[in-house]
């Protein structure tokens, strides 16, 4: 604790009936710190959290799983300068906003990439018509040919084909 500049601690085990033990406790505050680590703050460690922090006015604390145990977890406090309280608010702020952002830009990306989907299938339907429209226009000339052919071999030897350039 005195290395890390902290205010208060517990080391603390959880029964199987999820009562809290104390198995060292540095408390200069003689605050009830039990009543800080609640069973769904357990809870939500045994889910795999690693650790969650428990904000108050005047300290941050947090409690962390110890590793190599199933049960036991440490919770630390540091007091802080009351001014920091608002720039723990302004950074809660900021983090919304990011988070704000966030969203929104997934959802800017998926129009963008609905809208891009869209323009590409319009450039390959111009495509595919003007392909067509040119292979007709190359093809026609040959398919009168061939209906002034087979006019002829029915016996029509007025056929013409048009003189196209």
């Amino acid at each position: 604790m005195l290395l890390r500049n902290l205010s208060e601690a517990v080391l603390m085990n959880v029964t199987e009936r999820n009562e809290i033990q104390s198995l060292a406790l540095v408390n200069p505050y003689d605050r009830a710190l039990e009543k800080e680590v609640t069973p769904q703050v357990i809870a939500e460690l045994r889910k795999g959290r690693s650790s969650i922090v428990i904000p108050s006015d005047d300290r941050i604390g947090a409690v962390t799983p110890l590793p190599g145990t199933k049960s036991t977890y440490l919770y630390s406090t540091r007091v802080f300068d009351p001014k920091m309280a608002v720039q723990l608010s302004r950074a809660d702020a900021v983090l919304a906003d990011y988070r704000a952002l966030i969203a929104r830009s997934r959802v800017l990306q998926f129009r963008f990439n609905a809208a891009l989907l869209l323009i590409s299938l319009l450039i390959v339907a111009l495509a595919i018509w003007t392909a067509l429209a040119l292979a007709d226009r190359l093809v026609r000339p040959v398919g009168e040919l061939v209906d002034a052919a087979r006019r002829v071999t029915a016996g029509d030897l007025s056929a013409r084909v048009p003189n196209s350039a």
